[in-house]
């Protein structure tokens, strides 16, 4: 039997394209988030690693990796379940019942995937995480670009003024 464990990052939320998002690190077992071992903001990640500053403990990261593990988790029993009732020659209600129920649990994991409360974050909070993270004036710049706080021109002229980068140069 072959046993699948170590470390990674489950639970993205707080999620501003393009410059970071949150995740908290598990200890895993068969890709199952088990233990969280604290949460960072993760500024950049590749296939392989990630690049992030550690924050305070994110509960809602750690809530969302449970959620959408367990959600998986549901659905695919449900589904063998209804599976195993359809074979035995007795499509009944109970399969059918079964069926519903394991497509309910996979919604539902969709729905913490990808609603826009689970995945991105507000300004304030995107705020919020900055400040955490110490960004500089270009990253403030760019998360004001994003939330529609200034424009391109605007967000050319301040980084200008502060020796930035053009915002459009990402």
């Amino acid at each position: 039997m072959i046993v699948v464990w170590g470390s990674k990052l489950y639970g993205k939320t707080d999620e501003v394209p393009g410059i970071f998002h949150v995740a908290t690190k598990f200890w895993h077992l068969w890709y199952l988030p088990l233990i969280p071992m604290g949460t960072c903001l993760v500024l950049d990640e590749t296939s392989d690693e990630s690049r992030g500053v550690r924050i305070p403990f994110s509960y809602k990261s750690v809530l969302l990796a449970w959620g959408r593990a367990a959600a998986i988790v549901l659905a695919v029993f449900l589904g063998f379940l209804a599976c195993r009732s359809a074979f035995r020659g007795h499509f009944d209600v109970t399969a059918l019942v079964l069926i519903v129920c394991a497509a309910a649990a996979f919604g539902l994991f969709l729905e913490l995937k990808y609603m826009r409360p689970f995945r991105y974050a507000s300004y304030d909070r995107a705020m919020e995480l900055a400040a955490l993270a110490q960004f500089d004036e270009r990253g403030k710049t760019l998360l004001l670009l994003y939330f529609g706080m200034i424009n391109e021109d605007q967000a050319r002229e301040i980084l200008s003024q502060t020796g930035g980068e053009d915002p459009r140069d990402r």
